[in-house]
C-alpha cells in the first residue's frame, strides 16, 4: 500500500528517493490513508471538498497536498493489479472462500487493524447470504503477532489465508 501511495505520488509529481523519504510516506499513510466504501463515490465526495483531504508540511517548508490518494493506496488491497500484481484482491479471496461453517473473520497485523474503513468494506465485499462478523482491533478478540498468532489458530480451529499486508483469519465451527 505505501509502494502504491508513492506511485500515486510521483504522478502528482513528488519524488520519494531516500529512506528517510520512505519513513515519512509511511507515517503519512499510516495517518491519513483509509479504505472507501464506493471509491466511485468518495472520488465524487472529495471533488465537491475541493479535491484536498490534507495538508502534510514538508521539510523545506512547502506543503504536499493529499487528495484521493489518501483511499486510492488502500484499494491496492481490493484491486491489485493496479500495481500490475495478478493476485487476488481481498473482496475475490473473501468470494472464492466458503463462508457456510465461518462465523468470524480476525483482521490482523497494523494494517488490517488501524486502517479506517477497511472492516466495512470487508462487510461490503462479503456474499450477501452469509452471517459473518468481522473483528480487529478494538474488538473482543486481542490482536497477536508470530508464534502466539499460529498458536491462536490451532487452538481455535481457525483458516487463515492472507494478501498483502491484512491477514484474514476465519473461524471454522467444529462439526
Amino acid at each position: 500500500m505505501v509502494n502504491y501511495f508513492i506511485k500515486l505520488l510521483s504522478e502528482k509529481g513528488y519524488s520519494v528517493t531516500s529512506a528517510n523519504d520512505k519513513d515519512f510516506i509511511k507515517s503519512i499513510v499510516a495517518e491519513h490513508c483509509y479504505v472507501a466504501t464506493d471509491i466511485e463515490e468518495e472520488k465524487k465526495r472529495l471533488e465537491k471538498q475541493g479535491g484536498v483531504i490534507a495538508s502534510v508540511e514538508l521539510e523545506d517548508g512547502s506543503s504536499l497536498l493529499l487528495g484521493s490518494e489518501c483511499f486510492e493506496a488502500a484499494e491496492v488491497l481490493f484491486q491489485p493489479e493496479r500495481m500490475g500484481l495478478d493476485v487476488p484482491g481481498v473482496g475475490e479471496l473473501l468470494k472464492m472462500t466458503n463462508f457456510s461453517k465461518g462465523k468470524t473473520i480476525l483482521l490482523v497485523g497494523p494494517t488490517a487493524t488501524s486502517l479506517p474503513g477497511l472492516k466495512e468494506r470487508i462487510i461490503l465485499e462479503l456474499p450477501k447470504d452469509v452471517d459473518i462478523s468481522v473483528v480487529g482491533y478494538g474488538d473482543e478478540i486481542s490482536i497477536i503477532a508470530g508464534a502466539q498468532q499460529i498458536d491462536l489458530v490451532h487452538r481455535l480451529n481457525l483458516s487463515v489465508f492472507s494478501v498483502s499486508a491484512v491477514t484474514i483469519i476465519k473461524r471454522i465451527k467444529k462439526s
